[in-house]
């Protein structure tokens, strides 16, 4: 089998950065945060890269060269990352909530010049989606007395209805070896007909569901197309 060409994940770590906390200030920090979480997700990619072309040439040699050179690359990136020494993992959480923090109470001035809920930088993009709605079945320890007379009502229904077919024949054989049946509940309709009005959070929850309603949540997307640009005029 021919040696297959690995790309290196890029040494040296962005210059422009946010400080060891991940603090946001300013619209250029959301920038600057964004750039870095990019990076080190392509440095993640890339890494994962190597292992998934190694992992074709001889086993044994490749895991340990492999092991060395990604222990050797995350050493030196922990280092310029600063004297917490992080690891390129950590300091994405430690970004991203730097980043989710400023973002959250400065919705207004991020929206202030766009039309609608996304705001677009060179290194990421900065968005407000709504989420979807849904219906969760509440713990069993949680649900109202109503919940459990109903279960108990239905289950009387089924055992009623269990009885009939033991009964009846069809063919000549007992009708319950020839049906199936199954009672649930029909939680398309049941939602459809919360997120219409015509059931509110309250009764769905007298018989044990919550209806979880369509909220903006905040998506932060480093962009991979700025690594890779930062990377060629690097080259250049």
């Amino acid at each position: 089998m021919g040696m297959m060409k690995v790309v290196a994940p890029q040494d040296q770590y962005p210059v422009k950065r946010l400080n060891d906390d991940g603090d946001c200030l300013s619209m250029a920090d959301v920038e600057t945060g964004l750039g870095e979480m990019a990076w080190i997700d392509s440095s993640v990619k890339t890494g994962e890269s190597i292992l998934e072309n190694q992992t074709q040439l001889a086993r044994a040699e490749f895991l340990t060269k492999v092991a060395a050179a990604q222990k050797s690359f995350n050493e030196r990136v922990s280092v310029q990352i600063g004297r917490k020494r992080q690891s390129i993992v950590e300091r994405r959480d430690v970004l991203h909530s730097g980043l989710e923090a400023f973002c959250s109470v400065n919705r207004a001035l991020l929206l202030a010049e766009e039309r609608g809920k996304t705001r677009r930088f060179t290194s990421g993009t900065i968005a407000w989606r709504e989420s979807t709605p849904m219906l969760e079945s509440l713990p069993v320890k949680k649900r109202p007395s109503v919940a459990a007379y109903l279960a108990k009502l239905v289950e009387g229904f089924a055992e009623s209805l269990l009885r009939l077919f033991e009964r009846r024949e069809l063919f000549g054989v007992k009708l319950f070896r020839l049906v199936r049946y199954k009672l649930e509940w029909r939680k398309v309709e049941m939602l459809q007909l919360a997120k219409d009005g015509e059931i509110t959070a309250e009764q769905l929850k007298s018989i044990g569901w919550k209806y979880k309603k369509p909220v903006d949540e905040l998506h932060i997307e480093p962009s991979s197309e700025f690594v890779r640009a930062e990377s060629e005029e690097v080259l250049a």
